[in-house]
C-alpha cells in the first residue's frame, strides 16, 4: 500500500485521487 494508482482516478473519476501515503480513496 501507499502507492500511487492512477487506474482508481479512472474508476471513481470526479478529481478523486487515491493517497499515497494511506493508499485509500480520497476524494480530493
Amino acid at each position: 500500500m501507499g502507492k500511487y494508482k492512477p487506474p482508481a482516478i479512472r474508476k471513481y473519476g470526479r478529481g478523486v485521487q487515491v493517497c499515497r501515503r494511506c493508499g485509500s480513496r480520497d476524494a480530493v
